[in-house]
């Protein structure tokens, strides 16, 4: 019986050693899977109006947006809708039920509060961030869009 007694106190003891190490590897992995990103941003006003928006010198209804910053890169994401049906930044056929997306990425250093940008990818290059600056949860600045009639700026913000 005393055995007994001591095999079973000695297998608690090497189950109850086990299990801190256990809860500690659960926790760290369920650390990864909080569901926030430190660097993303998401678009939220557009010339002052929150999403979805259209200004009305825009050809497009302003659908979502994010920056996303990843070391020293960063990716811009912005999605739209022609808002008269009349075809789209790429030339195709679009309504304003058909959603595009326009794509930036490249690299970006800060100087102070100022984002220097230097663009290496666009899938409508006639849509670019312009003048962005990052203040702690917060990227604002603008994005210019160049049309065959001059220059369109709507200015944005983004929040972590």
């Amino acid at each position: 019986m005393a055995a007994t007694l001591v095999r079973t106190s000695v297998s608690f003891l090497q189950k109850a050693r086990f299990t801190p190490f256990l809860f500690l590897t659960l926790l760290i992995g369920l650390g990864g899977c909080s569901g926030g990103d430190d660097n993303l941003f998401t678009l939220v006003s557009l010339d002052g109006q929150t999403l979805p928006n259209s200004p009305n010198t825009s050809c497009c209804i302003w659908r979502s947006g994010s920056i996303k910053l990843d070391g020293a890169d960063y990716r811009f994401v912005i999605r739209m809708s022609n808002k008269t049906g009349g075809g789209s930044f790429g030339g195709g056929a679009a309504s304003t039920d058909e959603v595009f997306t326009s794509e930036e990425e490249g690299t970006f250093s800060l100087d102070g509060a100022s984002m220097m940008l230097s663009r290496t990818f666009s899938s409508l290059p006639d849509v670019r961030l312009a003048e962005m600056r990052m203040e702690g949860d917060e990227i604002s600045g603008a994005v210019t869009v160049d049309l065959s009639g001059g220059d369109e700026r709507y200015e944005v913000v983004f929040r972590r």
